[in-house]
């Protein structure tokens, strides 16, 4: 029997000399153990996420020398290689004129590349080249589109099956690359191309390989299951799936690889499954039960022990530290997105320290439940003497969220500070509100600047910053104007109640957070969620600051259902305080949030949740990718189908009294989201990329004036009128 292994290594983007040494260790253990096979993901020795690199040439050149040192590591052997790299056509250019490249795969055995006479490159080129959400390969490469029609072949001359020698035989695979299996809404079909010139040929395909560079989102293990379970049956041949694990960024998203590389056999079963976030090589023997169907195979349970053990690689930049208190359980029982949620954020904030150097980390923990969650995280990571939680109270804060937050500090045994923000604020209030600004008169000019007002209608206010803006029109003269001396004017700045929530908040992050950072050589975290960022609910340069936003992709009800989780079974105690779960969650900025009297923030999470994902992600009763406008939101409210398609637990009636006030709510928070949110979400830290559609570059967004379409407005006065008429 054939031995195939899974090498589930830790891609690091842009070090292909790192990568190069994973991958010999690897193989080193693939053969020591009589592996036939040994299947690498996309890309593997580059990294899939390394933006701009792509045009350097000496860097695509490194590639392709480590490429070359991985097939000569097949010489005198009984191993094949399959690997993912760039491939290079020196003779071409791709169509923005730099060096034409290729995502390619790559099969080595014998020292040899392996590949059939009729192909024009001895290597497979990627097909489905995708452009959408974060990803943009057409940017970089040429697809095996082009190269069919630049040479006048059919798709399947370009990308062929390869027959290897084995110590068993020949032996058939397909060689797909990430996307090329995910064609469902693609004009070419890869893998049914190359399935039916095999039969054509009369050939048989053993195997399909698809190797990936495919990162975690919730589900996302469910989505591939789906796909190459649906494949396999319909192909009538087994599946290898290989994805790498470790972290990738395009500077705003960092997305994490949990690997989950997969075996599937005709009847679409999983036969093996190499565990989340590991970092290993696993072999597995393809046994005669892979190709049976399901009426001819054996019921008795098959024997894997022998094939069990996997090497885990004790790379040292994959180490977890000694110091590591709390470790992910077997959580195989739990049926939801929670525990793996948790696991991928765990996982991000280990590589991303590691990868940045970060020793040491310093939050502000106001007693509220963002806080105490993202202390909790990084408290499974580093060591307790590495994490500060710093309170910063105002005279706003309750005694009731100032000792939910000593308690946090107390659970996890890490440093703890009370730095008071009072003095400083009065002081900065006192400074703006005393100094005075001189208008000086202009004297001379052969211009004449005319200021006026900007259209309230194209400014849109968010709820916890004001912008001022004013456009400038200028007019020539062809005379010099003269302008009394005399008239010098002074004028004091006057502060509204919302600014002063505002120097609030930058006070404890620009100056007290950062300050601490700086001096104890570490880094301060942002504790924003994805709800908050939706509608710029945070302060620039205060709590929207910060080295990165772990829970910056999380929904506000998945950080509660986060804290019961990992209070229940990662901690299996309360470390998150029960009170910062059921604390009315607040801002406690002005005496209009005061905890204690049940006052907080403007927002009902339970619906605001529902239908701010709908704005940003869809839902599951729409078209992938179809994100919801306020004419889907309203039509729905008028057929009295909002519950449904926003997943509502309750009825609107339970959210809103009238038509008008659901009617304003939805325009407030639609006017925000499009609003100076989107001036926030460009200057927010980078955060960790978990669902369906994050903020950063997996949302293209413009700013822009608020649209509301004219379909809108119509079914707008026609709701309001039948609620007057009722």
């Amino acid at each position: 029997m054939i031995r195939i292994a899974f090498g589930q290594i830790q891609v690091h983007p842009g070090d292909p000399a790192t990568n190069f040494q994973s991958m010999m260790q690897a193989i080193n253990y693939a053969k020591a153990v009589s592996t036939d096979i040994l299947i690498f993901p996309e890309l593997c020795l580059s990294g899939y996420m390394v933006g701009d690199l792509w045009d350097q040439v000496p860097f695509i050149n490194d590639c392709l020398h480590y490429g070359d040192e991985i097939v000569k590591a097949t010489t005198n052997t009984n191993l094949t290689i399959i690997f993912g790299n760039v491939g290079i056509d020196e003779s071409l250019r791709n169509l923005d004129g730099s060096l034409r490249k290729y995502n390619a795969l790559y099969v080595a055995s014998k020292g040899k590349l392996v590949s059939n006479p009729s192909q024009p490159y001895p290597f497979t080129i990627k097909t489905l080249l995708p452009c959408y959400r974060y990803f943009n390969e057409p940017r970089y490469f040429t697809s095996a589109n082009v190269v069919a029609e630049e040479r006048n072949l059919s798709l399947s001359d370009i990308n062929q099956p390869l027959t290897i020698s084995t110590r068993h035989g020949a032996f058939t695979i397909a060689p797909i690359i990430c996307e090329d299996s995910w064609d469902t809404h693609y004009p070419d079909c890869p893998t049914n191309l190359m399935v039916e010139s095999a039969k054509a040929k009369g050939q048989h395909i053993d195997l399909i390989v698809n190797s990936s560079s495919s990162p975690y989102t919730i589900h996302k293990q469910e989505q591939r299951h789906a796909l190459f379970s649906a494949q396999a049956k319909q192909y009538n041949t087994p599946i290898a799936y290989t994805n790498h694990v470790g972290i990738q960024n395009n500077g705003k998203n960092i997305c994490i690889y949990d690997g989950c590389s997969t075996l599937y056999d005709v009847n679409g079963s999983v036969v093996e499954e190499v565990p989340a976030f590991e970092n290993t090589v696993r072999p597995t023997l393809l046994k005669d039960t892979l190709w049976q169907p399901l009426s001819n195979v054996n019921s008795e349970q098959r024997d894997t022990s022998e094939d069990s053990t996997a090497l885990q690689l004790s790379l040292e930049h994959n180490r977890c530290d000694k110091n590591d208190t709390y470790h992910t359980q077997d959580l195989n029982h739990i049926q939801d997105a929670i525990p793996t949620l948790f696991k991928a954020l765990q996982y991000g904030i280990r590589q991303f320290l590691s990868q940045t150097g970060i020793k040491k980390i310093v939050i502000g923990a106001s007693g509220g439940i963002d806080s105490a969650l993202n202390a909790a995280l990084y408290s499974t990571v580093l060591p307790p003497e590495n994490l500060y939680l710093v309170n910063m109270p105002s005279r706003y804060n309750s005694d009731m969220t100032k000792d939910l937050a000593y308690q946090l500090a107390q659970n996890i045994g890490c440093h703890y500070g009370v730095f008071p923000i009072e003095e400083g604020v009065n002081a900065t209030i006192a400074q703006l509100e005393g100094q005075t600004f001189t208008k000086f008169p202009l004297k001379t000019s052969s211009h004449v600047h005319k200021y006026t007002p900007a259209d309230d209608s194209t400014i849109s206010n968010s709820t916890t910053d004001t912008i001022c803006e004013s456009q400038q029109t200028t007019t020539n003269h062809t005379e010099q104007t003269h302008v009394d001396t005399d008239l010098d004017t002074s004028t004091f700045l006057q502060l509204s109640t919302l600014a002063k929530e505002n120097i609030q908040a930058r006070d404890r992050s620009s100056r007290i957070l950062a300050g601490i950072a700086s001096a104890v050589n570490g880094a301060f975290t942002c504790n924003g969620n994805k709800t908050e960022f939706t509608v710029g609910y945070a302060t620039m340069y205060g709590d929207l600051a910060g080295f990165l936003a772990v829970t910056g992709d999380v929904w506000k009800t998945d950080v509660y259902a986060l804290a019961r989780y990992m209070n229940e079974y990662i901690f299996k105690r309360e470390v998150i305080p029960q009170g910062s779960i059921d604390v009315v969650p607040s801002a406690e900025l002005s005496d209009a949030q005061d905890v204690t009297q049940g006052l907080g923030d403007p927002l009902q999470y339970e619906y605001h949740d529902c239908l701010f994902r709908a704005f940003i992600e869809g839902t599951p009763h729409t078209l992938p990718h179809q994100r919801l406008t306020p004419e889907d939101i309203l039509c729905a409210y008028e057929k009295g189908t909002l519950e449904h398609l926003l997943g509502l637990p309750h009825p609107v009636s339970h959210y809103f009294t009238s038509t008008d006030q659901f009617i304003n709510d939805l325009e407030r928070w639609w006017k925000s989201f499009n609003g100076l949110a989107v001036a926030k979400r460009i200057q927010s830290p980078p955060l960790f990329l978990v669902s369906e559609r994050a903020f950063g570059s997996d949302l293209s967004e413009s700013q822009l004036k608020p649209y509301f379409s004219r379909t809108y407005h119509i079914i707008k006065e026609r709701v309001l009128y039948h609620h007057t008429k009722k």
